[in-house]
């Protein structure tokens, strides 16, 4: 008999989380930051991937990366203040940071010389200060002192960091001014005695950086909310909106490459975030005030769609009034659907949209923060889960959604050797035909390692679960007080969604034994979401221990589970019969024929 097999050889379940089936939700795992962040980034790419990294401004720029709940690893980048700044990790996962240096009034770009732990920090001058002396062309009436400042750089806000496609940092960012109105007449860019407007860098090679924008845009009133976006010819796509003396706001988008922005010109409108997918497509998420309709605040997001030359923009919780423009952050998934996430003003809540290439999900009220939200970030990590910055009028914290919502990718099946003998689960290496093996043997960090040697990458994400030891080494212990999803978990691909013969196997220890009716998981590759009625997976109900396909109730096999000792747990399918063995023993098994379907939902091993 041939199998698929998936050996998870090492758990720990103590404590184990009763929760009703059907009773489990969206979990948010919310904490303090050191300081206000707002710019997050995630690594995936070093031996702790999908870990978050953060900026902040606490006597001194600092960079720090997370390393446990609520635990941060912090290093200072640069002296003195760095306010505003913008943070990205490149493919390598090297740092690359700007900011305002409010020391010297200059806008610095720096970038560690190797890895986002090692090297040095190599720091440049974008911006210098500027202040201009009294135009030599004034008419001779002025008589005021011709040594005299008419207008001078205060500070910077706004700050936008991209890497072109060679890798070099570009950056937008909005800039204060002050001008003289008593001496002097007003002349570019002053409008008033304070003023902002936009500017757009990138580095030639020698300081102060080139100015991109022509002369024509070259200090154009504006520059709040600013957002960059770069195609992939470097092609730049600039919004923002222009604050006016007498408090009017209006949106402005400077493009070389995508049409007129459809609400150009709108009033009362900000709060922007661009980015550009893999097919030159641009996607920006604003908050929008529909000042000639319902006369309230809402989120938008726009789409330019490159090889049709045209806009389209869909409005998201509508029914909600956000009551003024608020920041939104925009990130796209694996699968280029959009994920939002933005403030409510009016009930001082942080939400969270994301599109799953149908409809949209809105987490109306995930995080209360009972404050004033001035700043946001959001980026996604391998498994496409939602990690958000923010900074508050009274806390900074940090918000890590633990769900998913994805499409499907294409199913893939193969026939391999089966590997359900407990006594085989004990074995260092992995066996032939094996998809999968986490061993759980590392002693720290958040990653549970698969150990096959494959082309696929089965890594997963530790999520509130604690190292402990296991029947054979190491293992997880998952958290009992049913408060937060304890898990790992591994991000959905072809080799996890196996449509054919498959098993999966287990060394499992259960606490104690679960009230009656309720559910608690060992491994499960199915959606939550859809009612549990795809995948397949490993569970414990009614004082018995069930594998099931395509349905947790209606295609199982079962065998009895007493707590209190380990056991190993195998669940096998062969195309026509579904059996399950605990330590050898084989229990009640169930004929069924099908498919095995995939909505594309992570695997898990968990104790919820």
């Amino acid at each position: 008999m041939k199998f698929k097999s998936i050996l998870i050889p090492i758990i720990t379940i103590l404590l184990a989380v009763t929760v009703p089936l059907g009773a489990i939700a969206a979990d948010w795992d919310v904490e303090t930051t050191p300081a206000c962040s707002n710019s997050i980034a995630m690594e995936t790419v070093t031996d702790a991937p999908d870990v978050p990294h953060i900026v902040y401004n606490s006597s001194g720029l600092k960079h720090a990366y997370r390393t446990g709940a609520s635990s941060w690893t912090a290093e200072t980048v640069a002296d003195g203040n760095g306010d505003g700044a913008s943070f990205v990790l490149d493919s390598s996962g090297v740092p690359h940071v700007a900011y305002s240096s409010t020391n010297s009034v200059e806008i610095k770009y720096t970038e560690r010389t190797s890895g986002f732990n090692g090297g040095s920090w190599d720091t440049q001058t974008v911006q210098q200060y500027e202040e201009h002396k009294r135009d030599v062309d004034l008419p001779p009436f002025y008589t005021a002192d011709p040594n005299a400042v008419t207008h001078q750089i205060t500070s910077y806000d706004d700050i936008s960091l991209v890497l072109d496609n060679t890798g070099s940092a570009r950056v937008s960012y909005a800039v204060n001014w002050w001008c003289d109105s008593t001496n002097y007449p007003f002349a570019a860019p002053c409008s008033a005695e304070s003023t902002m407007s936009l500017r757009y860098r990138y580095d030639d090679g020698s300081p102060p950086w080139t100015q991109v924008l022509p002369a024509a845009e070259f200090d154009v009133l504006g520059g709040v909310d600013n957002s960059l976006a770069l195609d992939s010819s470097n092609n730049y796509n600039l919004i923002h909106y222009n604050a006016e003396p007498s408090g009017d706001r209006w949106t402005r988008f400077l493009s070389t490459v995508a049409g007129p922005f459809p609400d150009e010109g709108a009033a009362d409108t900000g709060g922007f975030s661009s980015i550009m997918d893999g097919s030159n497509d641009l996607h920006i998420s604003y908050i929008f005030w529909d000042k000639n309709g319902t006369g309230t605040h809402f989120l938008r997001y726009a789409k330019y769609d490159s090889s049709l030359s045209s806009w389209s923009t869909t409005d998201i919780d509508a029914a909600n009034d956000l009551t003024a423009p608020g920041p939104t952050s925009l990130s796209l998934d694996s699968d280029g659907n959009p994920h939002i996430a933005y403030y409510d003003s009016g009930d001082q809540e942080l939400r969270y949209a994301s599109y799953n290439g149908a409809s949209w999900n809105i987490e109306a009220s995930p995080v209360t923060t009972g404050q004033s939200i001035t700043e946001l970030s959001m980026a996604l990590d391998d498994l496409d889960y939602p990690h958000i910055s923010f900074c508050g009028t009274s806390s900074d914290g940090y918000a890590h959604f633990l769900d998913s919502d994805s499409d499907a990718h294409p199913d893939h099946a193969d026939n391999c050797p089966v590997a359900s003998n407990h006594d085989q689960a004990e074995s260092d290496g992995a066996l032939p035909g094996m998809v999968a093996y986490w061993k759980l043997d590392v002693e720290e960090g958040l990653v549970g390692y698969d150990t096959v040697d494959n082309d696929e990458n089965n890594d997963g994400v530790i999520n509130h679960a604690d190292r402990s030891t296991g029947r054979v080494n190491g293992g997880l212990q998952f958290q009992g007080d049913g408060s937060v999803r304890s898990e790992l978990a591994v991000k959905s691909n072809e080799s996890l969604n196996i449509t054919g013969d498959v098993t999966v196997e287990a060394w499992v220890y259960q606490d104690s034994a679960l009230p009656p009716g309720t559910i608690d998981t060992i491994v499960i590759k199915s959606s939550w979401g859809w009612g549990i009625q795809d995948g397949y997976g490993l569970y414990y109900r009614n004082g018995k221990v069930h594998f099931f396909i395509n349905h947790f109730s209606d295609h199982i096999a079962s065998a009895p589970f007493s707590s209190g000792e380990w056991h190993h747990v195998a669940g096998t399918y062969d195309g026509s019969t579904i059996r399950i063995f605990v330590d050898g023993v084989e229990g009640t098994s169930s004929s069924y024929s099908g498919t095995i379907v995939h909505r594309n939902y992570p695997f898990t091993l968990s104790g919820t």
